[in-house]
């Protein structure tokens, strides 16, 4: 239709004659139309196809349809909007062919005698013209009647079903028309209406808000369960905020469940446009709660984002399941009410977010006590340490940090005990003696705290921890030895720090820990202290890592050796841990099979079993001398 208003105006302006046209378009592009003359032309056997050679260049931006009925209906109004300087931002070149001109002037005469002659109706434009049947069906549809679209339909049988998909004025202007429509149904239009974009007559009487086009598209039959690439008609409807238009299409047998391709699903499109109405109508169609019909947010989370307090009570009286995801929204929006409910309903408050921080962490930084004590109260621990990339202090940490003694108090009760003697001992550290006499006048325990601060440098920790009363604890003993100061460990045993009690990261014992750490003056102290490795601790791995020092420790601390630490050894080849194991096991089936690897071996331990044999022998004579004496 914009096309055909165009070249109209183009005419009615005289602005774009031809340079030496060919005699039929010279006839119907002159100053004053040339009737008689092109009849003549025709009789004589003028092309009634072809297309006047010379271009017309057309400047300005796409007119909407009722601009192009203004233009059609008033042209001197059409040659402004065509030649205001403001709209000059694109141009094209169309060729027209006889005739659309003929339409264009409106002279039945013409149009007869062009078809007459065999102008092609469907003839395929140029230059982006329309079809000359889609020209008189826009001039139709914009000055009511059928005069046009008759006669050059007369002579046709069929049209392609998409002949008018790039003239969407034209084209969802014959919902108004049935007559028209009904016809050109006839003739194999497209039933749906699509477009060049595939859009479809119930679509766009959907875009607009249209229910009498959307009656009349459903009336011709058209699918309400049809997709596009810009979704179904009843998701659009939805998303539109469409409530009766939603009514009519699922009267009409729009199916809820099939009415999202891609995306959010439909309860949540209805909740992102906020109207109560259409969310009860959609959640009536038996649409999930969950939004599992979508891709993307669930309703509930499409509600928590907008705030809507109403919306978030009523999903989760429906049986929407919240997130942590959700708690950290309403969080970060300082969104009380909709936290309240959230919590509730149970949802986790202590739930990271992608990047690993909590709730806690954004209620703290934004500065909403109310949020952290509703948190805190559901069960968000401040103690806990976090997986976040941002390197994020846990959230009582922040609190001291920012020396807010009163939050600190607040959130003692719901901190776990592991976590207060770390924050104890960090206190001391950082010389905040107000935050720590805190803790401690709150029952947080010095002993464990004392535990933190066994490093060289935190003697001055230390030192103020056992002012204030703290040992160390029964079960340190271990976690002491890992830090490697043998004052430490001799001041944990008089404290009264059990030799064999596990401990430390590993839960190992403290001999243990002595082995691991490789502390030779540590290992000796606990070994005469009467400290014992396991009963089922294995020296294989240090065997195998032919590690004497440590082997020899672990023998001083009661490890015992069997057939299998002496085959690691044979196969390792590690002639000093063999020669100690020939002193510790003393079964000589032990020693049998190993002449390949150690042609010797054999021989050393009979050597060494000879010895001990001679020495057993040597202490039972001197047993019976001294009883005879």
């Amino acid at each position: 239709m914009h096309r055909l208003a165009l070249l109209l105006t183009l005419l009615l302006t005289r602005s774009a004659l031809a340079q030496d046209p060919s005699p039929l378009c010279a006839a119907l592009m002159a100053e004053r139309t040339q009737v008689a003359v092109a009849l003549r032309l025709l009789q004589g056997g003028a092309d009634p196809n072809a297309h006047c050679p010379t271009p017309i260049t057309v400047r300005g931006r796409r007119l909407d349809f009722f601009e192009v009925v203004l233009g059609v209906l008033i042209p001197p109004i059409g040659a402004v909007m065509l030649y205001d300087a403001s709209t000059h931002r694109s141009q094209r070149i169309i060729y027209p062919a006889p005739l659309d001109l003929a339409i264009g002037l409106r002279s039945e005469a013409l149009v007869d005698a062009l078809l007459a002659a065999g102008a092609d109706p469907l003839q395929p434009s140029q230059g982006g013209l329309p079809r000359p049947l889609a020209v008189a069906v826009g001039q139709d549809v914009a000055l009511g009647g059928t005069t046009w679209t008759d006669r050059l339909s007369a002579s046709l049988d069929h049209v392609p079903a998409d002949f008018m998909a790039r003239e969407v004025g034209g084209l969802d202007g014959l919902l108004d028309r049935s007559d028209l429509l009904q016809r050109l149904l006839a003739l194999g239009l497209d039933p749906e209406g699509r477009d060049s974009s595939g859009g479809t007559w119930l679509l766009r009487a959907v875009e607009e808000g249209s229910s009498a086009r959307v009656e009349a598209a459903l009336r011709v039959g058209a699918d309400p369960n049809l997709a596009s690439p810009r979704g179904t008609p009843l998701a659009l409807a939805v998303r539109e905020g469409e409530l009766e238009l939603v009514g009519t299409l699922v009267q009409a047998g729009a199916d809820p469940r099939r009415a999202v391709q891609s995306g959010p699903g439909l309860l949540t499109l209805a909740v992102q446009g906020g109207d109560l109405r259409m969310v009860r109508a959609v959640v009536a169609m038996g649409v999930p709660v969950d939004g599992s019909d979508g891709s993307g947010p669930s309703p509930l989370s499409a509600a928590v984002e907008r705030g809507d307090a109403a919306l978030v009570q009523m999903l989760l009286e429906l049986g929407g399941t919240p997130t942590g995801r959700d708690v950290y929204e309403a969080v970060e929006r300082g969104d009380g009410p909709v936290l309240e409910l959230l919590l509730a309903a149970g949802a986790p408050p202590d739930q990271e977010e992608d990047f690993g921080r909590r709730p806690l962490h954004a209620a703290l930084r934004s500065g909403h006590p109310a949020l952290v004590l509703a948190l805190l109260r559901a069960g968000a621990d401040p103690g806990r340490a976090d997986r976040t990339i941002f390197d994020e202090p846990r959230p009582l940490q922040l609190v001291i940090d920012a020396n807010d003694l009163t939050m600190l108090e607040q959130m003692l009760p719901y901190t776990g005990a592991a976590a207060l003697d770390l924050v104890l001992a960090r206190a001391v550290d950082q010389g905040r003696v107000e935050v720590a006499e805190l803790l401690i006048s709150h029952g947080v325990s010095a002993d464990r705290a004392l535990l933190w601060s066994c490093r060289p440098d935190a003697e001055p920790t230390r030192r103020w921890l056992r002012d204030h009363g703290a040992r160390f604890p029964e079960d340190s003993l271990a976690r002491v030895v890992l830090d490697g100061d043998l004052a430490l460990v001799r001041q944990a045993v008089e404290d009264g720090a059990s030799l064999q009690a596990p401990g430390g990261w590993l839960d190992e014992t403290p001999a243990e820990a002595a082995v691991m750490r490789g502390e030779e003056g540590i290992a000796a102290y606990l070994a005469q202290a009467g400290a014992r490795l396991p009963a089922d601790w294995s020296a294989q791995e240090l065997i195998r890592d032919e590690d004497l020092p440590r082997v020899q420790m672990a023998r001083a601390l009661g490890a015992t050796f069997d057939a299998g630490d002496v085959r690691e050894a044979a196969w390792r080849g590690h002639r000093d841990i063999i020669d100690l194991l020939a002193t510790v096991v003393d079964a000589p089936e032990a020693w049998k099979g190993y002449g390949h690897l150690a042609p010797d071996l054999a021989l050393r331990f009979e050597e060494i079993h000879a010895e001990k044999l001679a020495q057993r022998k040597a202490t039972r004579r001197e047993a019976r001398r001294a009883r005879r004496r």
